[in-house]
């Protein structure tokens, strides 16, 4: 077979790493392209807003949608400066009866005798080199000759492949993200050059986005938050609470979730929840919170809407996410994004919980698949209010079955998950 290799920080990968990518495919006829993220690059020096993992997930959710682009994470477990003669050796090992050709831009490939031990490079692979065909660099017939140099020099091939671009670089789509007020802001040129499922990815996990999460624009106090919520709330109520933190802070990192903000609505979910029957009643007049026919019969169950509300106006949180997550713990809603899963299991799995059955399982499966996870948790719920003759709130038979669909999906589609 024939494999290319295309490696890079792709912080964020874009619609131009693909370009490059396919065309070098088309012209060169490989069977498929491996596209290797960097661990520690030797050549950068950047600082970024999200990790490796964080990068590496969004690699890899970008290219499900790529046919004959493969991730390729060989350095995510690999610490320290991946040099491209160790890399290029193990894959060479790995392939060793396929042509590997790895693709460079024009710029690396100028820079090539300064890489560490290009001599054993070269021995591993050939080259597929970019030049643009829009920009002022080499001419072609330079280019040429510098490639049949280094062809007699390192014997092995050299290959100019012309081609037009994409233009767009990771460090203006990085401002573009950073500098945003809403993701809408910058939506119609994000979406210009960022790939559908990147684009979503980073929407959902909210990745190179600052957090002014409070009133005053400034970071949340935790500290002042637990001597608060220590004297609102009984004992069992904040060693919950704590717990439900931490378990959302677990789950964020296992889902590339910002952790902060998941502590944050962990910390906070049940700040309501020491308040009388009239007293929730009557926050949700003063602030025109609608009342299920569950929830006239069960005062208690409007402490996650009313939690929203003391969040937002008694711990100055802001940010509208953590305020829906705090808002949806306890019923659900069809269509809960990431925060609102993460914080809708953590309530349910968090170590101080021992009643529910079957918890360890649950608890493992929130770290596999967290839609089937809540539709594990929405059943139980479910079953639990009918047995006991409970009153079942609307919202979360209708989440139940939002999630049992959406599985149903999955099964349809990955019959070899674990589903």
């Amino acid at each position: 077979m024939k494999i290319g290799i295309l490696g890079g920080t792709f912080n964020p990968i874009h619609k131009g790493h693909l370009f490059v990518a396919r065309e070098a495919q088309k012209q060169l006829k490989l069977d498929q392209v491996l596209v290797m993220p960097a661990g520690d690059p030797p050549h950068k020096d950047e600082i970024t807003s999200i990790s490796r993992s964080q990068r590496f997930a969004l690699v890899k959710e970008t290219l499900k949608a790529e046919d004959g682009l493969t991730f390729f994470p060989y350095e995510y477990t690999h610490e320290g400066q991946g040099y491209s003669y160790i890399i290029l050796g193990e894959l060479k090992k790995l392939y060793p009866k396929d042509d590997l050709y790895f693709i460079i831009g024009e710029d690396s490939f100028l820079a090539f005798e300064t890489w560490v031990k290009p001599e054993v490079i070269s021995t591993f692979v050939k080259f597929a080199v970019i030049r643009r065909n829009d920009c002022g660099g080499m001419s072609e017939t330079d280019l040429s000759a510098l490639s049949k140099l280094y062809q007699e020099k390192y014997r092995t091939e050299f290959i100019i492949l012309s081609t037009d671009t994409v233009d767009c670089s990771s460090t203006e789509l990085r401002r573009l993200l950073y500098s945003r007020k809403s993701l809408h802001d910058s939506e119609k040129k994000l979406k210009k050059y960022l790939p559908e499922a990147a684009y979503d990815y980073i929407l959902a996990h909210r990745l190179y986005e600052s957090f002014p999460v409070t009133e005053d624009g400034g970071p949340f106090n935790f500290a002042v938050a637990y001597d608060k919520l220590q004297k609102k709330l009984t004992p069992h109520r904040y060693r919950h609470s704590l717990g439900v933190e931490d378990t959302c802070a677990a789950l964020a990192a296992a889902w590339n979730y910002p952790v902060r903000l998941a502590r944050m609505a962990g910390i906070l979910h049940d700040c309501a929840k020491s308040l009388s029957d009239s007293k929730y009643f009557k926050v949700c007049e003063k602030n025109g919170i609608s009342i299920s026919p569950a929830e006239q019969k069960a005062p208690y169950l409007l402490h996650a809407k009313v939690g929203s509300v003391y969040a937002e106006k008694k711990y100055g949180v802001t940010d509208e996410e953590i305020l829906e997550a705090i808002r949806v713990h306890t019923t659900g809603k069809p269509g809960m994004g990431l925060l609102d899963k993460i914080l809708f299991v953590a309530d349910y799995i968090e170590p101080g919980r021992d009643k529910a059955q079957d918890l360890e399982n649950i608890r493992q499966t929130a770290y596999q698949d967290l839609d089937l996870c809540c539709e594990i948790i929405l059943k139980n719920t479910l079953d639990y209010l009918k047995k006991s003759g409970a009153e079942v709130d609307r919202t979360t038979a209708d989440t139940y079955e939002y999630f049992h669909k959406l599985m149903q999906q999955k099964r349809a589609a990955y019959p070899e998950g674990i589903f």
